[in-house]
């Protein structure tokens, strides 16, 4: 079995050293890990492992967010580590690698050997077979020749150590003047958000020394650009009056770094945007109809069949505590009894979105699906009943069209449905077909593979997932803590973050028709009822 030691340099601790032997060492600031940081606030809660393969090691980036590098180098998954190689943690964290070889401790026995016999021996070392005897006349003139090549040997030794310290040092340190690299996270706006103005975009910055600038971007398209630190910027209303529709759009940010280097940094923010609204001018006179110059599509788009309740545009929004409330009486509803903590921005995107779902007509709709989503998702699935209808409600409100290569009330891709056999029980029918009895099975068997296979019943956390494959969603949860209960703050995707503040916007509304003044609609919970 392959050995190695482990040099390790944490911030503000005393180097030490690690034997390691098989298996696999975690790297990070948790003091979960193996080896932890806690110091060092560039390392990612679970930032990298070693792990042995054979009679070789490799090093494993966990999808870290400041990276990991070896020798200076980037590390983009996982690479084979050789003697000598330093590995950076992002930071100022470090940790040098020395695999043993077997061979090379045998060797160094038989060298100690060889230098433990006869002195003579030294001076005619090109002929093992002889020998040479040196006899000298007294007992005192050896000792006081030996003395000098004694002094001689130590000082070489001394000169060779205080070589090897420099290089060790040069090999520490030349992750961080080599290669410079920085790296931001956005703090504000958070996803979820809908900017009607101004918005002050903030981050924060990680080595901003290696920052030349930060390019800023909606959609893949440039909107700003930050030269100096911080590197926040503030986009006015006509900088983004062309993201002004009912869609939802990812604002991303790519560093250039001083060494050359482009990375598009890992947290995205999704934000809606809104036209400003009409001021009323202070002669108390209302804006001409030329001044409000909508955007017009050269397509119209299709006209939903559920019909606006024209009342609640006016009514009032719930609070944030009602929301609070809601929210905390629906997780009871399911029976994974698990404790979540409801921060104060979900609440409020949470608040934001239920404008979407304010409209009357939706509880007619799911009774055309009732008989379909009881059986497969309660009846064959064994699932907590309100997860079908609600799903339904936040992913298509159940309306039974196409967007893009996402079909049926669950809005599926049929390639995920088909390479993890979902569609087993659909014979010819597809996830588009009208009557929806493939589409909610498929449905049902994968969110019991998120829900309660992959997370034991912690619905937040699986229906989050929504949409990713399976060994995805099990990638994604290596990477998470041990206490998850603050989820919004464990939960750092802008899909994930979106997908969970629908689910959660169309539950509210679904389950309080009345509080959001659909006088026709009743609660969703009156079908499954028992």
């Amino acid at each position: 079995m392959a050995t190695a030691k482990l040099k390790i340099f944490p911030v503000d601790e005393d180097p030490r050293e690690m034997e390691i032997s098989g298996g696999i060492i975690s790297f990070g600031r948790g003091s979960d890990n193996d080896v932890s940081f806690p110091a060092d606030s560039n390392v990612s809660r679970n930032h990298a492992e070693i792990e042995s393969r054979g009679e070789n090691f490799y090093v494993v980036d966990l999808e870290s967010r400041n990276g990991l590098t070896v020798n200076g180098e980037n590390v983009n998954g996982e690479r084979r580590l050789q003697d000598g190689d330093a590995i950076n943690f992002g930071g100022e964290s470090c940790v040098e690698f020395h695999q043993k070889s077997v061979s090379g401790e045998q060797s160094a026995v038989s060298s100690g050997n060889a230098g433990s016999g006869n002195a003579g021996n030294i001076g005619n070392a090109g002929n093992v077979g002889s020998t040479v005897t040196a006899t000298p006349t007294t007992n005192e003139t050896p000792k006081a020749k030996s003395n000098l090549p004694a002094i001689l040997i130590g000082s070489a030794v001394l000169f060779v150590v205080l070589i090897a310290v420099v290089i060790v040092a040069v090999v520490i340190f030349l992750p961080q003047t080599k290669g410079c690299v920085g790296s931001v996270e956005i703090l504000s706006p958070e996803s979820g958000e809908t900017v009607e103005s101004s918005v002050d975009i903030k981050v924060q910055a990680m080595n901003a020394k290696c920052i030349e600038r930060v390019v800023y971007k909606i959609d893949g398209e440039n909107v700003a650009t930050a030269e100096t630190a911080p590197f926040g910027v503030t986009l006015e209303s006509e900088d983004v009056q062309q993201f002004a529709d009912k869609n939802s759009h990812v604002l991303t940010a790519s560093v250039v770094s001083t060494d050359g280097s482009t990375a598009i940094q890992k947290t995205d923010v999704l934000l809606g945007f809104q036209s400003p609204k009409a001021v009323v001018k202070n002669d108390g006179s209302n804006p001409k109809i030329s001044d409000i110059k909508p955007k017009i599509s050269d397509s119209a788009p299709e006209v939903s069949t559920v019909e606006t309740n024209p009342d609640s545009q006016s009514s009032s929004q719930i609070s944030l505590s009602e929301v609070k409330t809601m929210s905390e009486t629906f997780v009871k509803r399911f029976s994974g009894g698990f404790a979540y903590k409801f921060d104060q921005q979900f609440l409020r995107n949470v608040q934001a979105k239920t404008s979407e779902y304010r409209a009357n007509g939706f509880y007619q709709k799911a009774a055309n699906y009732q008989d379909q989503i009881n059986v497969a998702f309660i009846g064959e699935q064994d699932l907590d009943a309100p997860l079908g209808y609600v799903l339904a409600m936040s992913r298509s409100k159940f309306d039974n069209k196409k967007t893009g290569n996402l079909e049926g009330l669950w809005q599926m891709s049929n390639d995920v449905v088909a390479a993890n056999g979902y569609n087993g029980q659909c014979g010819n029918e597809t996830l588009s077909d009208s009557a929806q009895n493939c589409a909610a099975r498929a449905a049902a068997i994968y969110t019991k593979a998120l829900v309660v296979n992959l997370f034991q019943g912690d619905v937040i956390y699986g229906v989050s997932c929504f949409g990713m494959s399976p060994a995805e969603a099990g990638n994604w949860k290596i990477t998470l803590p041990e206490n998850r209960a603050d989820f919004w703050n464990v939960i750092k995707s802008a899909k994930q973050r979106e997908t969970l503040t629908r689910f959660f916007a169309a539950a509210i509304v679904a389950e309080n028709p009345q509080k959001f003044d659909l006088k026709r609609d009743k609660p969703l919970s009156e079908y499954y009822k028992k």
